[in-house]
């Protein structure tokens, strides 16, 4: 009997067989290995490109992410300093209402003084009325006893010498009158002129003739006096005419 020298496949064996057929058959040629080997170059070239653009993503969120941080700090210290000037707005509130009330009491305070200072005003007015009155009296009085007093002299020498000295008495008078109100040297001639005449007469004397002088003078002031102070009383209380 002659010997078989095939070899012996068993079944498991020729499925491997096959499978070793069918991975030789897929083996990828030269071509096929450069374009993978190109893609993979490609690929892993993106993906460092790709890490690059995460660090810098991740970076750019951690710098965000500071920025956050410093913007929310300062919202916080912004939200304190507005809390702090709401309460210092409030304070001042409170501090302008009472000076406003204060301030409202003292001008009530004010006006009650002015009132008062008005009325105390009017009475002050009233009484200086009475008192320029009073006084105005009081002058006049002073007056008229001065005129009675020069009248009474000067008529008395009249009725003593007669109507002979009329004419001079009247112009000692008139240059006493004139030089008590202008001390000027022509009046002062012109009543030195008079007194000459009235001695030459021989019937009157020096003593009354300076008796009359003094009475003119002094009546001459007082009128002086009187008008002034009517003239003050009126300048004194013309606005209350008004």
């Amino acid at each position: 009997m002659q010997r078989d020298n095939r070899p012996n496949i068993t079944h498991q064996s020729y499925d491997n067989l096959i499978q070793e057929k069918n991975f030789l058959l897929q083996r990828p040629t030269q071509d096929q290995l450069q374009e993978k080997t190109e893609k993979i170059t490609s690929l892993m070239s993106e993906r460092s490109h790709l890490e690059k653009k995460l660090n810098s993503a991740s970076e750019k969120i951690k710098s965000l992410e500071k920025e956050k941080n410093l913007f929310t700090e300062q919202i916080e210290k912004l939200k304190e300093e507005s809390e702090k000037s709401k309460n210092k707005l409030r304070e001042l509130i409170i501090v302008l209402t009472e000076e406003k009330k204060a301030s409202e009491k003292l001008q009530r305070k004010i006006q009650e003084l002015q009132s008062q200072l008005e009325q105390e005003r009017v009475k002050n007015n009233l009484l200086s009325q009475q008192l320029a009155k009073q006084e105005k009296e009081k002058s006049e009085e002073r007056v008229k006893e001065k005129q009675k007093e020069l009248e009474k002299l000067v008529n008395s020498l009249k009725n003593r010498v007669g109507e002979t000295i009329n004419d001079d008495l009247d112009d000692l008078l008139e240059a006493q009158e004139e030089f008590t109100k202008s001390k000027i040297l022509y009046a002062q001639k012109q009543l030195e002129k008079a007194k000459k005449r009235l001695l030459a007469s021989e019937k009157v004397s020096m003593e009354e003739i300076e008796k009359i002088c003094e009475l003119q003078e002094e009546l001459t002031k007082k009128l002086e006096q009187l008008q002034e102070q009517e003239f003050e009383v009126k300048q004194e209380f013309l606005p209350l005419n008004h």
